[in-house]
Parts: C-alpha cells; structure tokens; sequence
C-alpha cells in the first residue's frame, strides 16, 4: 500500500499496477490505525514533508511493535556528491540543504520518537556520465524531471540552460562532445520500533 497527495502521481503509479494499491494521503496524517504496519519504506520522499517531525510521530504511531521504517535519499551536506545540476543551477544546493536533513538529523530525529537501533548506510553509489547535447535534446533536463530544477525561478533555470549550451557548442567548436556527470549517493536510514 502506498500514498501520495498527488492525484496525477497516484495515476502514474495505479497504471504500473502496483500490488497492495496506492491511495491519496499526506505523511504527516497517515491514514492507517495504530500499530498496523509491519514495515514503512520512504524513498526519495522526506524532503518533501512539510513537517517531518509530525511524519516520525505518525510513522512511529501506525508500526506494529517489533516493525521497522526505512528512509532513503541523498545527503547533501555530506559534500560528497558532485552533480552537474549543482555544477550549472549552484544555487540548488543550498535549497537541497534546507530540504533534505542530514542522515545524523534524521537519525536523530528517528532516536527522539522512541525508535531504537537507528542506522545509516550507503546504499547506492550512481556515477554517470551523459552526452549533455543527447541529454538536452531528449528532453532529460527539462525543468520537470527532477525537484531540484522545479524549485528554480524560469530565470535561474534559464540562466543555466544556457550556461549548458555555451558549453556545448564550446566543446562542438574543438570537435569535442561536452559531457555532464554525476557522482550521487543514497543514504538508508533506518529505525525500529520497540
């Protein structure tokens, strides 16, 4: 089972016809009894809550003794990631920092609740490299493929599309592809309820 506030996202995710359903629900109201949940996965998720808080509380609320919550994504702070979105939009990290907590925040936040055995590991390491002309023109950096290009202004994606494109056509004019890369890392972490 599965909720999203997003009635669109809902419909994306009941044409993969996922098993156990989605349903429309924010995290902060979970929409589920005390004690029923055995385990609650929140992946690329927790930077979006509005009170992440109030989402512990309720995850806390609706796992069964004995159950688990796991929460995966990046960690921004930990300065370890290099990312052309941070390289050509800079000022998305700073935004990313005040959206996602540090994975010693969260565990700590998890601890506060009552959960015991909090734990963080690496769980993806994502090198990639990408043709940033292939890249522009199917469409991969358009403003809506990632929320860290969504909480820009038009003017600032803007600015750094077209940073992008003098790259490019720098590199064309030495007979060179310009590439962009990326080196991400997502963080588990996880807690358990007594």
């Amino acid at each position: 089972m599965g909720i999203d506030p997003s009635i669109e996202m809902l419909r994306v995710a009941r044409k993969k016809q996922l098993q156990g359903g989605v349903i429309q629900g924010y995290a902060e109201t979970l929409p589920w009894r005390s004690g029923v949940i055995d385990r609650l996965f929140c992946i690329n998720a927790f930077h979006h809550f509005v009170d992440k808080a109030e989402f512990i509380r309720e995850a806390r609320r609706v796992i069964q003794p004995g159950g688990g919550i796991l929460i995966i994504g990046l960690d921004p702070h930990t300065r370890l990631d290099r990312w052309w979105i941070y390289e050509y939009f800079p000022q998305v990290i700073e935004i990313d920092k005040k959206r996602y907590p540090s994975t010693p925040a969260i565990r700590e936040l998890l601890a506060s609740t009552g959960f015991i055995n909090c734990n963080t590991d690496e769980v993806l390491h994502w090198p990639i490299e990408l043709d940033a002309h292939l890249a522009l023109a199917s469409g991969r950096l358009a403003k809506t493929t990632t929320s860290q290009l969504t909480v820009l202004t038009d003017d600032e994606y803007h600015f750094g599309i077209n940073k992008l494109t003098e790259d490019i056509k720098a590199a064309e004019t030495k007979g060179k592809v310009h590439l962009i890369s990326a080196d991400l890392r997502l963080f588990a972490t996880t807690g358990w309820r007594r």
